[in-house]
């Protein structure tokens, strides 16, 4: 989570892998917190660190991530902690 958050600051893509392990991992935790169970189990592993992309292909390959069975209220929380991470459009 460090690596994600020292990329935010330079101003870096986070890297696509880490983030979903990362989205992944909170709601499992926000779930059982509450109580819930994932309708769907997840099974969360480790990433490995790759290799950091130059500029060029960063620029030319947007990322797409599709969230699913939010609650209404979860919706604008997430968007807002996201948005600390990368720009929506």
């Amino acid at each position: 989570m460090q690596e994600q958050l020292d990329a935010y600051k330079q101003s870096q893509e986070p890297d696509a892998a880490s983030f979903n392990y990362i989205c992944q991992a909170l709601r499992q935790l926000a779930l059982e917190a509450k109580g819930e169970t994932p309708s769907a189990v997840t099974r969360l592993s480790v990433v490995a660190k790759s290799e950091p992309q130059d500029e060029q292909s960063r620029s030319q390959s947007p990322r797409r991530i599709i969230l699913s069975r939010l609650k209404a209220g979860e919706v604008d929380l997430l968007e807002e902690e996201l948005g600390h991470l990368t720009t929506f459009n």
